[in-house]
């Protein structure tokens, strides 16, 4: 499920601009310095195949080029995926940043009849109903989806890029700058899984900040996580108060969550 626009907008607050915030304010605090990872779209996927979307047993004609653009594309990603450098890398759990990326067979073979993630080789059959007739398999259903997912996220960046008047050249954002999951909620959830460390119920561990009234998943997330919670609430016209939310980080503090358009205020938070 693609992210729609407020959830977007969502995610780049919380991520951008605040991993930078709580990075300088753990430079401060220098009892407590762990390393941590790049960004949340250069980690290894969690998938567990790289599928060539090419499907070569299908009545179409395939193409050795695309499957060879696939294949570069994914060694691109994957070659990303091992950057630990970054702001955000200061930031990450250790045990995070020390995970190897997950092989499977079709890392190194991504074309011919493929039997190693149980799929169905053949696609989908006509008969006995000659429901696909003309016989049609052109989204390749039977396949596992690449988990890089680089076509989508290049649409993606073309299009936020086309609207700002900039290109991934030029000032714009590429796919590696771009998270794509099931819903905000699981991104949520893995941000802080990635950047908090448990332990609130013990009385140690990391925090979150957020801003109420905002998005009740921020704090279920850090719940579930066993993350502590920092609140500084929104003034009565739903505006961030900054001096109150510098105020209240601490070295426990490892992100603030920045809701834009607001749930359920629904009011925009200004890029300035």
């Amino acid at each position: 499920m693609l992210l729609d626009n407020a959830a977007f907008k969502c995610l780049r607050f919380a991520i951008l601009p605040l991993l930078l915030l709580v990075s300088i304010d753990r430079s401060a605090a220098a009892s407590n310095s762990r390393i941590f990872t790049e960004h949340l779209s250069n980690l290894p996927s969690s998938s567990p195949t790289s599928i060539d979307p090419v499907n070569h047993t299908s009545n179409k004609p395939s193409s050795d080029k695309q499957t060879t653009a696939t294949t570069s594309d994914m060694t691109e990603e994957k070659k990303e995926a091992s950057s630990t450098t970054g702001r955000a890398a200061k930031l990450a759990r250790p045990n995070v940043l020390s995970l190897q990326p997950y092989r499977c067979a079709r890392d190194d073979y991504s074309s011919g009849i493929l039997l190693d993630a149980n799929e169905n080789a053949l696609g989908p059959a006509s008969l006995p109903t000659n429901s696909l007739d003309p016989y049609d398999n052109g989204m390749e259903l039977e396949r596992y989806p690449c988990p890089y997912q680089l076509t989508l996220k290049r649409l993606l960046c073309d299009h936020r890029n086309a609207q700002v008047g900039q290109t991934a050249d030029n000032g714009g954002i590429q796919p590696k700058n771009v998270f794509v999951g099931v819903g905000s909620d699981e991104a949520i959830d893995l941000l802080i899984r990635i950047f908090c460390t448990p332990g609130n119920t013990s009385g140690v561990g990391d925090a979150i900040m957020i801003t109420p009234p905002t998005y009740g998943m921020y704090k279920v997330c850090a719940n579930v996580n066993d993350v502590g919670i920092q609140t500084v609430p929104l003034t009565p016209d739903f505006d961030l108060q900054i001096p109150e939310m510098l105020q209240a980080v601490t070295p426990e503090t490892k992100l603030i969550f920045i809701c834009s358009p607001g749930n359920p205020t629904a009011k925009s938070i200004p890029l300035s």
